[in-house]
């Protein structure tokens, strides 16, 4: 029994042994999962199976079959198959048994048409940058069309929180996918898992996942891709670029060629030596960039590097204007001609477009240039300028020069003088107008210089006046000057402006005694300036002093004679140059040799005439001229020539106290210590004596007695006015008249009936009687001259007209008849108020009928 029981507790291990070897068996045959078959893109002509088993044996084989066809064997989870065995454009049914020891299993089956199966590669080499929250992602394209990509992203600090799933197509580039994925926390470090597929596949399989750690933006952003090349063909030495833009410090580079690391370094840029290279096939260089926890990688860029080569930059530019046409010359990289690309705008308008020109260089003693052509010289320009080789088979750009082209200067400065006058010294200074502003972009420099007076100096050399100022001064002595004022710019130099400034007039000066060559002073300087034609500025100058030590022989034998000469001595004080002594100098002199110029006469009078005349040339007065003699003398009279000393400054004189209506001959010479030189002669006629103007004469007596007797009645109106005369009574003066015959007299003796009334006093009819006085004078026809003369002398005297009867007793008679005394009173006093009213006089008759 106990053997029993042992037995079938053996047999019962044995068959749980058995049961649990078959089910490990089971479970390493459940493990196989359906195989995955497809192109990583549509151009290749090799598929790759995968498939995934769970599984701790070894020796695992694995059989793919396509539908019952059995391929190789395989102890991976992948295979590679060409095309020629396979059924393309068909579905089959593909699947995998693996075999593990004495046991197998399959896995289920994949029915698919193989043609249409395209399962991109994971994204790699993925470019990550921040575009301010914007996540940008770049990778190597796997066909040459976009693709859709999954991203799943979530932050690094947030692990637990679901993923931020992203489903978006690419932009496709230069053989390069990108994707942006947007409202993101640039200053925040993300975990990014990212898959992509093909767009245009009728069965795309999704990629493997990609997963990577973006840093916060400001730790790695935009890393480029390395440029290795050599500055040019003779160097042995590569250099290597790129570019990062970060805010981080300590961040290292890593550059790799292929797969080898080469060094690491601190900045964007590194020297390799050609040793370390491989220089005659095609590899790639990329660089890896680690800042604190985090590393990204640069694309990769596929080159040969002897093929390569990338000159530096264009410098020492210097820019000149011909014309309308912009030359660039700069130093030449190698001793060949390269090409230029140069970019140009005008400097008006910066933020505008640039003009683009491509053009090969002329190359000639080591310097390229290139013209650029139809621009406008009076315009400033930005210009922005690049080389490459034309011999190298991969020619790189040079990185870009920029350089400002200023305006051509056309024209001079525009200077204005102002000369003051010191002790012995002069301050010229200078004023001057700024140049046109598209001149001026770059700066502008004015140069003074001194051309003329080089022979005395007060330093060892005489060095130009450079200022960027717009007025400057300068302290020059009592000899000509000539300055010169040019501007400068980076084209070129403007003409200059010459001003001239002359020594002090030689009007002012007097003849040098003899002692000027005697006793030459050894510490001052001497210059002797010939003078001719009024030109102070001569060239012909000799200098003594220290540095030109010259014999007094030497100097007296150099000047001519006749000439004349104008001496300085100066000497320097506080580093300027001072004129102590100025003269005339004449080595010998003589008479003048020509006559004075034009001499005319005009404006001739009874006793003057005017005169006027040009001086005598320098050169033909042989002499300093001391005065002018002018002599007149009476044609055909026995008077003698009068003369007088003029002085040798005048051009014109006044000759007076001449003889009316005669000839005179006039001459005038010039005079030196030698003597008087020729005569210059004219002949004039003065003007007659003007007898008196009667007309004029009696003109003026008429105009005084007209204006005499204006002004009389003129006062007598204003006396008349201011003081009326006293009226005067009137008394009528009757004259009797003989009658020429009776019958008249017996015509004015006939007396009708008549009654005679005493009239009113208030109602006197004098007025009536007035009336009948006044025609009866007209009826009088017969009335003497006497009688008339006698009416008219009334008239004047009262003012009007009053006659009586001839009979001088009349009145008498009326007056009695009116019998009343006190009434006649009344009349006179009636006939004085009418006499007199405001002043005047009027014609009353008194009388009664």
């Amino acid at each position: 029994m106990e053997t029993l029981k042992c037995w079938s507790l053996l047999n019962g291990y044995i068959v749980m042994f058995m049961f649990l070897t078959d089910v490990g068996t089971g479970s390493a045959c459940d493990a196989p999962s359906s195989p995955q078959c497809f192109r990583k893109n549509a151009d290749d002509s090799v598929y790759m199976c995968e498939w995934s088993m769970n599984t701790t044996e070894g020796n695992v084989t694995f059989d793919i079959y396509f539908n019952e066809n059995k391929f190789e064997r395989y102890k991976e989870t992948r295979c590679i198959i060409n095309e020629e065995k396979l059924i393309k454009h068909q579905p089959v049914d593909i699947w995998v048994k693996a075999h593990i020891g004495n046991s197998s299993c399959a896995s289920p089956r994949t029915s698919v048409v193989l043609e249409h199966t395209i399962k991109y590669e994971p994204p790699r080499h993925i470019l990550v940058s921040w575009l301010k929250n914007n996540l940008s992602l770049t990778w190597a394209a796997a066909d040459k069309h976009q693709a859709l990509a999954e991203i799943w992203l979530q932050q690094d600090k947030l692990l637990t929180v679901p993923w931020d799933k992203r489903l978006t197509n690419t932009t496709y580039s230069s053989l390069q996918n990108q994707v942006i994925v947007g409202n993101l926390l640039k200053h925040s470090a993300y975990h990014v898992k990212i898959r992509q597929r093909s767009t245009l596949a009728q069965n795309p399989l999704w990629s493997n996942w990609s997963e990577f750690t973006v840093p916060a933006g400001s730790a790695c952003e935009t890393l480029s891709n390395p440029q290795c090349f050599r500055k040019k063909a003779e160097d042995s030495v590569y250099i290597c670029e790129w570019s990062m833009s970060m805010t981080e410090t300590n961040v290292i580079f890593d550059i790799y060629l292929n797969t080898n690391k080469l060094g690491s370094y601190k900045e964007t840029r590194c020297t390799l030596n050609e040793e370390q290279l491989i220089k005659y096939r095609t590899v790639d260089i990329w660089v890896k960039a680690h800042v604190r926890n985090f590393s990204c990688a640069s694309p990769r860029t596929s080159v040969v590097l002897e093929q390569t080569i990338k000159y530096e930059a264009p410098r020492h530019i210097s820019v000149s204007w011909i014309k309308n046409n912009l030359s660039l010359i700069w130093t030449a990289a190698e001793e060949h001609p390269a090409l230029a690309e140069i970019w140009f705008r005008r400097a008006v308008h910066l933020t505008g477009p640039w003009e683009k020109r491509l053009a090969n260089t002329t190359y000639k003693t080591l310097k390229n240039q290139v013209i650029v052509g139809n621009l406008l010289k009076h315009s400033a320009y930005q210009v922005q300028i690049r080389q490459r080789s034309t011999q190298a088979q991969n020619p790189l750009w040079s990185n870009w020069s920029e350089v400002t082209v200023p305006a051509e200067l056309e024209h001079e400065p525009k200077v204005t003088v102002t000369i003051t006058h010191l002790n012995g010294t002069r301050m010229v200074t200078l004023t001057w107008k700024p140049m046109p502003h598209a001149a001026a972009v770059t700066g502008v420099t004015y140069i003074l210089e001194d051309t003329l007076s080089q022979g005395c100096t007060c330093g060892k050399e005489k060095h130009p006046i450079v200022t960027k100022n717009h007025t400057a001064s300068m302290y020059v002595a009592y000899s000509a000057v000539n300055i010169s004022i040019f501007a400068r710019n980076t084209v070129g130099v403007s003409p200059p402006a010459v001003i001239q400034v002359p020594s002090k007039p030689a009007a002012e000066l007097k003849i040098c005694d003899d002692v000027v060559l005697k006793e030459l002073n050894n510490a001052s300087c001497h210059e002797w300036w010939e003078f001719q034609d009024g030109d102070t500025r001569s060239k012909n100058v000799m200098t003594v002093s220290r540095k030109r030590k010259k014999p007094k022989y030497k100097i007296t034998n150099d000047m001519r004679d006749y000439v004349r000469y104008l001496y300085f001595e100066q000497t320097c004080y506080k580093r300027k140059l001072q004129t102590v002594k100025m003269c005339i100098f004449y080595k010998k002199q003589g008479v003048p040799h020509k006559e004075p110029g034009d001499l005319i006469a005009f404006g001739e009078t009874e006793t003057s005439v005017e005169l006027s005349w040009k001086a005598i040339p320098l050169v033909e007065q042989q002499g300093h001229l001391t005065h002018y003699s002018l002599c007149s003398i009476k044609i055909n009279s026995l008077e003698q020539e009068d003369c007088h000393n003029i002085s040798a400054q005048w051009l014109k004189y006044h000759l007076e106290n001449l003889t009316p209506e005669s000839k005179y001959n006039i001459s005038l010479a010039g005079v030196t210590e030698v003597g008087q030189g020729p005569k210059a002669t004219v002949t004039i006629k003065t003007l007659p004596e003007k007898p008196l103007n009667v007309w004029l004469s009696f003109g003026l007596l008429f105009g005084f007695f007209l204006m005499s007797t204006m002004g009389t009645v003129v006062l007598k109106r204003i006396k008349s006015k201011i003081l009326p005369p006293v009226p005067v009574p009137v008394i009528p003066d009757f004259i009797p008249h003989q009658l020429d015959s009776q019958e008249m007299l017996e015509e004015k003796e006939e007396v009708d009936e008549l009654m005679l009334l005493q009239p009113h006093p208030e109602v006197m009819p004098v007025s009536e009687d007035a009336e009948e006085s006044s025609v009866l004078p007209m009826d009088w026809s017969d009335s003497s001259d006497e009688d008339m003369e006698n009416d008219r002398g009334d008239t004047k005297m009262s003012g009007g007209t009053s006659h009586g009867d001839d009979d001088p007793n009349s009145t008498d008679q009326i007056l009695r008849n009116s019998g009343d005394i006190t009434n006649l009173e009344q009349v006179d006093n009636e006939i004085t108020m009418l006499m007199y009213r405001n002043g005047l006089v009027f014609d009353v008759k008194t009388d009664s009928p």
